[in-house]
């Protein structure tokens, strides 16, 4: 929603401080809930492993992706168009995981059973 409101309202200062503040508890809950997840699932010594791994997969390719895409893609139409795109990417992913939630919940369901 940050980003589409961006897009739209770029030159509203209050739009703006208001999707800077959404960015700042988003990103906070994001990383939190990765932190546990690997804290969880990389015991011990992989720990640090494990955080590599996040970072490279969660923040290095996907940059160097997403920079490479944003810069050709406001090249050819303009810097809303970028965060549009990116508020498409963002609702897509939504759907991805609110898909893999009901996926998860229908197996654990099936296993209790």
């Amino acid at each position: 929603m940050r980003f589409a409101a961006t897009a739209a309202f770029g030159a509203s200062l209050t739009v703006m401080l208001l999707a800077q503040a959404a960015h700042a508890i988003t990103f906070a809950a994001h990383h939190s809930v990765c932190m546990a997840w690997i804290t969880r699932h990389f015991p011990g010594r992989l720990r640090a492993r494990g955080q590599a791994l996040y970072t490279v997969l969660g923040y290095g390719l996907p940059g160097v992706l997403g920079g490479v895409a944003g810069g050709a893609l406001s090249e050819a139409a303009g810097y809303a168009a970028v965060f549009w795109a990116a508020a498409a990417a963002g609702a897509l992913a939504a759907l991805a995981a609110w898909r893999a939630g009901q996926a998860a919940h229908k197996a654990l369901s099936a296993t209790e059973s």
